[in-house]
C-alpha cells in the first residue's frame, strides 16, 4: 500500500485518472520518467532570481505535455511562486480581445500555497505589501508620508520591466485605494481594486470614477501587466509567477490566416521578452502538440519569425530519444538549440510517449494509490499487468494509436472488476473491462458474468 499519500488525495487522484483527467495532486506518486526534463524545469524555477524562463513542451497526443506541465506547476506551488494557467479555446487566444480573455482566466485561475484561488492571491498579496510598509514607516506616519512610500515602491515595481505599460503613479494609486477601502471597511471599493488587476474593467471612465486611474488593463497590454505583476508579487513575498498555457494547438486550428499570424507573433513577442530577460521573475511554459508545431504551413514551423526565433524549432530534439527509441549518442541532448551537454536550457522539450518498458512500474504505482483508495488488499501481480497490456497491445492499431490515458483508464476499469469478482482471473476480466466501463454505473441493466 502507498503510505505517502494520504486516503483523500489517493481518492482524488484514481477519480481523475477513472475519466481521463490529470489530477491536481499527489502527480509525484503516479510519476514515472521525465527526470531530465523535470531538472531543467526545476533548475529554473530554482533560479528564477538569476534568470527567467521559456519553454515549449511538445508531444503528440497523450504523450504526457499536460501532466508535465502540471507536475512542474506544483513544484512552483511547494516553492513560494504565485501560479497562473489558461488553456487556449477558441474563446481564449493570445491576441485581440481574446487575448484577454486569456489574461482573465490567469487571474482566475491564479493559485499560491494555501491561499483560495483568484481573489484570494491577490488579497494577500496587497494586504503583505501594506503590512510591510507599515511595518517600515511605522503606524505613526502621517497621510502624507504613506502615500509616498506607496508611490515609490510602487515606481520601483514598474522600473524594474523593460517595456511596461501602466505608470507606478497608477500602480501606487490603486494600492492606496486597497488601503484605504480596508481602513474604511468599504467592501465594493476592496472588489473594485480586485476587478481592476483581473482586468474586468472595460472602459477607462468606469475605472476613473471607481479608483481615480486612468489605466486598464485590455487586449493591448495585458502580458506587459503580467510582466509588472510578477515583480509586484514578489516584492510581496512570493518567489515570482509560474505562468503556463496549455492547448496551443488552438492557434493552428484557427480559419483565418491573419488570425494565427497576429497569435504566433503574440506568442513570439512573450518568448522574446522572457528570453532576453525583459520580463523579471517569471517562467513561463506553452504546452502545444506536435502537430501544431510542425506543419508548415498552418503551425508554428511555417511562421518563419518565430522559428528563427527559437533557433530552427524543427531540427530541435531537446531531451528526446534517438530515431530507435533508446538515448542518442550525445544522452539524448540536442546540439541545436537543445539542451547542451554542459547543462544550458532548451527552448523547446519535446517528450515521447512513456516507453513500453516503464508502462508496467507506471501500473503498479497506479495500482498501489487504488489499494490506498479502497483498502483493498488482495494486490495484482506484476504478472497480471503483463497480460492486461498484451491485451491493450492486441487491439486493432493500438500499438501506434493508444495513449497512456486509455491505458489507465482500462487499468482502472480492470481493478474495479478484480475488486468486484476476486475469485476471477486477470486474463478473463481483460476481455470485459471496457464494456464495463461503459455500463458499471447501472449493473442491474447489464449482466457481465
Amino acid at each position: 500500500m502507498n503510505n505517502a499519500i494520504s486516503r483523500r488525495i489517493a481518492t482524488n487522484i484514481i477519480s481523475a485518472l477513472k475519466v481521463g483527467l490529470i489530477p491536481p495532486q499527489g502527480l509525484n506518486s503516479v510519476l514515472v520518467g521525465r527526470a531530465r526534463e523535470l531538472e531543467v524545469l526545476t533548475r529554473d524555477l530554482d533560479n528564477i532570481g538569476d534568470a527567467s524562463a521559456f519553454h515549449f513542451i511538445v508531444g503528440k497526443f497523450g504523450a504526457g505535455k499536460s501532466f508535465l506541465m502540471n507536475v512542474a506547476r506544483n513544484y512552483a506551488l511547494e516553492n513560494g511562486f504565485v501560479v497562473l494557467t489558461a488553456n487556449l479555446s477558441p474563446e481564449n487566444m493570445l491576441a485581440g480581445r481574446r487575448g484577454l480573455e486569456t489574461y482573465r482566466e490567469f487571474m482566475r485561475n491564479m493559485l499560491a500555497r494555501g491561499q483560495a484561488s483568484g481573489g484570494g492571491v491577490l488579497r494577500s498579496a496587497l494586504d503583505k505589501w501594506i503590512d510591510s510598509i507599515r511595518r517600515d514607516i511605522g503606524v505613526s506616519a502621517d497621510r502624507s508620508g504613506r502615500d509616498t512610500e506607496v508611490h515609490r515602491r510602487a515606481y520601483d515595481v514598474v522600473d524594474s520591466v523593460a517595456g511596461n505599460a501602466i505608470s507606478g503613479y497608477d500602480l501606487g494609486r490603486v494600492v492606496l485605494c486597497f488601503w484605504d477601502a480596508c481602513n474604511a471597511g468599504d467592501g465594493e471599493k476592496q472588489r473594485n481594486v480586485l476587478k481592476w488587476f483581473k482586468g474586468e474593467y472595460e472602459r477607462k471612465a468606469e475605472a476613473q470614477n471607481d479608483l481615480g486611474v486612468n489605466f486598464i488593463i485590455n487586449e493591448d497590454n495585458w502580458y506587459n501587466f503580467i510582466k509588472v505583476f510578477a515583480v509586484f508579487m514578489q516584492r510581496a513575498g512570493y518567489k515570482g509567477v509560474f505562468a503556463a498555457i496549455d492547448e496551443v494547438i488552438n492557434i493552428y486550428r484557427l480559419h483565418s490566416p491573419v488570425e494565427r499570424l497576429y497569435n504566433y507573433e503574440k506568442l513570439l513577442s512573450v518568448y522574446n521578452d522572457i528570453t532576453r530577460q525583459n520580463a523579471p521573475r517569471m517562467v513561463f511554459l506553452a504546452c502545444c502538440a506536435s502537430q501544431g508545431m510542425e506543419d508548415p504551413d498552418r503551425g508554428l514551423y511555417g511562421y518563419e519569425a518565430l522559428r528563427l526565433g527559437v533557433r530552427r524549432l524543427n531540427e530541435t530534439n531537446a531531451l528526446g530519444p534517438s530515431a530507435d527509441g533508446g538515448p542518442s549518442a550525445d544522452g539524448g541532448l540536442s546540439a541545436d538549440g537543445g539542451l547542451s551537454a554542459d547543462g544550458g536550457l532548451s527552448a523547446v522539450m519535446r517528450i515521447d510517449a512513456l516507453p513500453k518498458e516503464e508502462l508496467p512500474l507506471y501500473l503498479g504505482k497506479v495500482a498501489d494509490i487504488y489499494y490506498s483508495c479502497y483498502g483493498y488488499n488482495k494486490k495484482i501481480l506484476s504478472g497480471d499487468i503483463s497480460i492486461f497490456l498484451n491485451k491493450e497491445y492486441e487491439r486493432i492499431d493500438a500499438d501506434g494509436r493508444i495513449t497512456l490515458r486509455e491505458i489507465t483508464r482500462d487499468f482502472i476499469c480492470l481493478l474495479d472488476l478484480l475488486r468486484e469478482y476476486p475469485s476471477k482471473h486477470v486474463a478473463d476480466l481483460c476481455k470485459y473491462y471496457i464494456a464495463y466501463a461503459t455500463v458499471r454505473d447501472d449493473p442491474m441493466e447489464h449482466e457481465i458474468f
